[in-house]
């Protein structure tokens, strides 16, 4: 028999309360029957709203093998990703709370031939497929989608599957653009050639957790969002990219999910909201990680300042909070922003890092404010001064919104029109260095 080094077995949780704690005990003597080998078992609550967080959280203590993860969107295709990338074993299984088939891990697990991935086809002729016949129409029509619009080979995309965890896959996984029912299938596709299938039996518990029109809702996004990579994205990527995730310090999940893929190293640099981070999170992140790895998110445009509001009056509202990004912009063009209060918020937010003993390595900003023109100059001098060697560049943003085409051209336009008002260019002559991804709510 071939031996399994490491095996971690992943589950997307999203409104499972009434099944998840029993499906789970259920999935473990399943395992121990058919003596499979295990690492652990990645619960992802997905933006749940019943019990299922309390429960994961309650199975984990329970048992050691079992690890709970949260991120904060309901999203099918995120908590995949999230779990897929937290993972560190050399077998990854996605499975579903509500079916799972372990014949076929066996078979999938044992297999002789070398496939870097194996999916439980629905589809297959010898597979039991019990599902309502809509179900089975929609599986059907769904796949002769792929086969005519894409090319896809194989006769389904959705369900369990047993992944090797090989640097393509982590390639694959990271090089997605859909988010949410079609995750798996576009990460099959980007796998296609490394795939075989397996018959599977499906007895499902209950029906979908989203409504049709969600759903269809959903994948609409997804395929739109797939189609304009394909038409629009650069296809090469440069080497020596940094992956830097935002937003540590936008809600204690986020953090978590942040520091989650920092320790399965899945991230190269952690970006830090300096006004919005908690004091617990800042000791977490100066424990774990490096100051060469830390970059300082400014922040202009979300939440309250650091400095005290009275000194910065043009950048608050009577709230004492950051004005919203559409009413920013609007206020810049009308010169209706006091830069020397830029200055000093900016200032200020790294100055607060460097108290607690973080000595940021990396700039960049929220909705990247800080390549417009005149902060982009304010924010060099600012690095300058504080002996920060990196500032994300314009190009780095133009290729994160490269197929994203509408945002992409909203973003030239400010750009350009507060160039020509304060009469500053700002630097594009760097190449692209990092890939900006939003671990816990977006992974764009």
């Amino acid at each position: 028999m071939k031996k399994i080094n490491s095996v971690s077995y992943i589950f997307p949780v999203h409104n499972e309360s009434e099944f998840l704690e029993k499906q789970i005990d259920a999935f473990l003597e399943q395992i121990k029957k058919y003596r499979l080998p295990i690492t652990d078992i990645i619960l992802v609550e997905n933006g749940s709203s019943d019990d299922s967080w309390q429960i994961c959280k309650k199975l984990a203590k329970k048992n050691k093998k079992i690890i709970a993860k949260r991120i904060c969107v309901g999203s099918y295709g995120l908590a995949v990703k999230h779990g897929l990338l937290c993972s560190q074993s050399d077998t990854l299984v996605l499975l579903n709370v509500d079916f799972f088939d372990v014949k076929f891990i066996h078979k999938a697990l044992f297999l002789p031939e070398p496939y870097e991935v194996v999916n439980g086809s629905k589809l297959h002729p010898e597979s039991n497929d019990t599902r309502v016949i809509l179900d089975k129409l929609r599986t059907k029509s769904f796949n002769f989608f792929l086969n005519h619009f894409f090319k896809y080979s194989g006769t389904d995309t959705h369900g369990i599957k047993v992944f090797k965890n090989t640097k393509k896959l982590q390639q694959a996984i990271n090089a997605t653009v859909t988010k949410h029912e079609l995750f798996d299938t576009e990460l099959l596709y980007r796998m296609m050639g490394s795939v075989t299938e397996l018959p599977v039996t499906i007895h499902e518990l209950r029906p979908t957790r989203y409504s049709s029109i969600k759903r269809a809702k959903r994948t609409l996004i997804d395929v739109v969002r797939l189609l304009s990579y394909l038409l629009f994205s650069k296809k090469t990527i440069p080497k020596n990219l940094l992956r830097v995730a935002d937003d540590y310090g936008l809600n204690p999940v986020i953090s978590r999910a942040i520091v989650d893929l920092y320790e399965s190293k899945q991230i190269d640099v952690i970006s830090v909201l300096p006004n919005m981070v908690t004091e617990s999170e800042l000791l977490t992140l100066k424990k774990r990680v490096k100051n060469s790895r830390i970059a300082v998110h400014l922040n202009l445009v979300r939440g309250k300042p650091v400095t005290n509001p009275n000194q910065i009056s043009s950048l608050v509202t009577k709230k004492r909070e950051f004005y919203s990004l559409p009413k920013f912009l609007l206020r810049l063009i009308l010169r209706k922003i006091n830069l020397s209060e830029v200055k000093t918020e900016l200032q200020n937010q790294i100055e607060s890092l460097n108290k607690v003993g973080i000595r940021p390595n990396y700039i960049n900003s929220e909705q990247h404010t800080h390549v417009l023109a005149p902060i982009y100059n304010i924010v060099a001098k600012l690095a300058k001064k504080n002996k920060i060697r990196y500032i994300r560049n314009t190009c780095d943003i133009t290729n994160y919104l490269s197929w994203r085409i509408h945002k992409r051209i909203i973003f030239m336009m400010i750009t350009f029109i507060l160039e020509l008002l304060y009469s500053s260019v700002v630097s594009k002559n760097r190449v692209v260095k990092e890939i900006i991804c939003h671990p816990g709510s977006n992974y764009d």
